[in-house]
C-alpha cells in the first residue's frame, strides 16, 4: 500500500504536505488551509526558516489548538520554535542521519531522519520509514542532491523547479529587454527537472517507486511520474 498522500499546497506561495491524514511536512502556508486537516494531526516535521515553509502565525495557531502536538524540527529551527512560543516539551530536535521513532503518537509508527541539503539557509530533506516498511522521502527548495542516497524508496516527493533550457531562454529574453532576471537565484538554490531526474536514476526502483514533483515553476502543481519507461530509457540512454 502507498502512502496516502495529500499535496495541500507547493511552490512559491506555500508548501504543506500531509502524509496518511497525520504526519504533515512543512507548515508555510495560512492556517485556513490546514484547518480542514487539524484535529489527525500527530506530527510535524519542518526543514527551513523561509516564510513559505516556516509560517509563524500557522505554527503558532495550530500549537494553541493542539498544545501535545509533536513537532520535529532541524538545529536550526529550535530557537525560531522557541521564539513563536512552542513549548519545548513537544518539540523534538534532530540530529543528520540519526533516527528518531514515533510509535504512541502516530496511527502509523513511522522512523524519521534528516540530511542536510544545499540552500540560501540551512535546510533538510527528510526521510521516513513506516513500520510496514514503506518508505518516503521528501525534498525541496534544493540546489543539489549530490551525496544524499534514498535507494528503492517507495515515492519521493521531490523538487523539480526548472527546466534547464527553459530557464536559459528566459534569462537570455530578459537580458535582452533589459529586465531583471530572477532565474539566476532559482538555478543556485533550486533543484532543476533534469537534476530531479538523473538522481531518481540512481536511486528509485523502476515499476516500484512513485513520484510527486513539488515546486514546479510553470502550474505550481504536484505532477505524479510511475517511474515507468520513461526513467527506464533514461537510465539506459548513451
Amino acid at each position: 500500500m502507498i502512502c496516502k498522500v495529500k499535496i495541500i499546497s507547493t511552490g512559491s506561495k506555500g508548501n504543506a504536505v500531509l502524509l496518511n491524514d497525520e504526519i504533515l511536512i512543512d507548515c508555510g502556508v495560512p492556517f485556513r488551509e490546514l484547518e480542514p486537516y487539524c484535529k489527525g494531526l500527530n506530527l510535524v516535521l519542518l526543514t527551513h526558516i523561509h516564510g513559505d515553509h516556516f509560517n509563524p502565525e500557522t505554527i503558532k495557531r495550530l500549537h494553541f489548538l493542539r498544545p501535545a502536538l509533536r513537532w520535529c524540527v532541524p538545529p536550526w529551527l529550535m530557537e525560531p520554535m522557541e521564539r513563536i512560543g512552542v513549548d519545548r516539551r513537544v518539540t523534538d530536535e534532530g540530529m543528520a542521519g540519526h533516527l528518531l521513532f514515533y510509535s504512541w503518537s502516530l496511527l502509523y509508527p513511522a522512523w524519521v531522519s534528516y540530511n542536510f541539503i544545499p540552500h540560501d539557509v540551512p535546510n533538510c530533506a527528510w526521510h521516513i520509514e513506516f513500520a510496514n516498511g514503506e518508505r518516503v522521502f521528501y525534498a525541496t527548495d534544493c540546489a543539489s542532491l549530490d551525496g544524499i542516497v534514498a535507494q528503492d524508496y517507495d515515492l519521493y516527493l521531490i523538487e523539480a523547479n526548472y527546466g534547464e533550457e527553459e530557464i536559459q531562454e528566459r534569462m537570455k529574453r530578459k537580458l535582452k529587454a533589459g529586465e531583471f532576471s530572477y532565474e539566476s537565484r532559482a538555478m543556485e538554490s533550486h533543484l532543476s527537472r533534469e537534476q530531479a531526474r538523473a538522481w531518481l536514476v540512481q536511486n528509485a526502483a523502476i515499476g516500484k517507486s512513485h513520484v510527486l514533483y513539488l515546486h514546479q515553476h510553470q502550474s505550481e502543481e504536484a505532477t505524479h511520474d510511475t517511474l515507468g519507461t520513461s526513467l527506464q530509457q533514461s537510465a539506459t540512454a548513451p
